[in-house]
């Protein structure tokens, strides 16, 4: 009986060693997840952050693209306006010029 009881008493004892074992894993892996839920924490406040960086940005660039079609716009209309205006001033010097030998000839003409 006496040895039933000193097997019960070492089967206790290294019952008591393997829980001490697995509080001791549960503590180091409890800090693990501290840890780690602390930089997740930290990741997700720089995503929040990015995110709104990358709207204003967005929004930014949604401004400026507007703004680049106005003068895209804005120039195109002037390009054609003033070869409006070269063409027409080519076709009035064109016209004055043949009127000025018109003019010419038939003066030489009536001297």
């Amino acid at each position: 009986m006496a040895d039933h009881g000193a097997q019960l008493q070492a089967y206790n004892n290294e019952l008591v060693q393997y829980l001490e074992d697995l509080r001791e894993r549960q503590g180091v892996l409890r800090g693990h997840i501290s840890k780690q839920e602390s930089e997740r924490q930290v990741l997700a406040q720089q995503i929040a952050s990015l995110q709104e960086r990358l709207q204003a940005l967005d929004d930014s660039l949604a401004k400026k693209y507007d703004a680049m079609s106005e003068f895209d716009r804005a120039i195109n209309q002037t390009e054609e306006a003033f070869a409006k205006i070269v063409e027409t001033s080519a076709a009035l010097v064109q016209s004055v010029k043949k009127d000025a030998q018109t003019l010419l000839a038939s003066k030489s003409k009536r001297t």
